[in-house]
């Protein structure tokens, strides 16, 4: 568990780390334009190939350890142990599902696309972008690793009852 929050945490650092220079290169980008009357050239490729993917994907680790996503919880706040539980085993045995074909399906493709080399054509040259196909594969992994250790807790909840604790 501790291998896979520290990947995890790593990855997040990743993508914050791609946010600000998408910020920097964003920026850097219209002074550029403004003040020299020329764009940086692949600006537009890089932030659509590289800083994107990686800014929505590579937190997604994390986002589920902390079980932060997007939800509706109108009738769902005021439950407590078996039945939080029983919510959670539902939508997490769903989200497994989902999860693990977008693992295989994205492994598969980015073999594919790192066999091939794929590039993106920029305004300059061509440039590899292949390797943005592994970070959702990594970030999906990651998502699904802490899928099923809470799978795991949640059902042990189910049997045991929540011994005291608010889940």
């Amino acid at each position: 568990m501790v291998l896979l929050d520290r990947l995890s945490t790593f990855l997040l650092i990743l993508g914050g780390i791609a946010l600000l220079a998408m910020m920097v290169h964003v920026s850097a980008d219209v002074i550029f334009k403004r003040v020299f009357g020329t764009p940086l050239q692949g600006t537009t490729e890089m932030v659509s190939s590289y800083y994107m993917v990686a800014c929505v994907f590579l937190g997604l680790g994390v986002v589920q350890r902390e079980r932060k996503q997007i939800a509706v919880e109108f009738f769902t706040e005021s439950l407590r142990g078996r039945h939080r539980a029983a919510v959670n085993i539902f939508s997490g045995g769903v989200t497994i599902i989902l999860a693990s074909l977008l693992v295989w399906m994205g492994t598969d493709q980015a073999i594919q696309n790192t066999l091939d080399r794929e590039t993106n054509w920029s305004t300059i040259a061509n440039f590899e972008i292949w390797p943005t196909r592994w970070f959702p594969v990594v970030a999906y992994a990651a998502m699904l690793a802490y899928l099923l250790i809470q799978l795991w807790g949640d059902l042990k909840v189910m049997v045991q009852g929540s011994k005291g604790q608010e889940q």
